[in-house]
């Protein structure tokens, strides 16, 4: 019995430390949402899209 609290203490110690890690990630987005976003910007600026002629 002893032994499934200590695998118990340790997942849950594993959990405690990967969350921000998680959390970071998720937070910081991907290259191609920042660009989107950008261009975005530019496209209410200038009412057009920037890769347009």
């Amino acid at each position: 019995m002893q032994t499934v609290e200590l695998i118990a203490a340790i997942i849950a110690v594993i959990g405690l430390i990967a969350y921000p890690i998680v959390i970071h990630i998720v937070e910081r987005g991907t290259p191609q949402a920042a660009k989107e976003e950008a261009a975005r910007v530019y496209f209410d600026e200038h009412g057009r899209w920037p890769d347009d002629e």
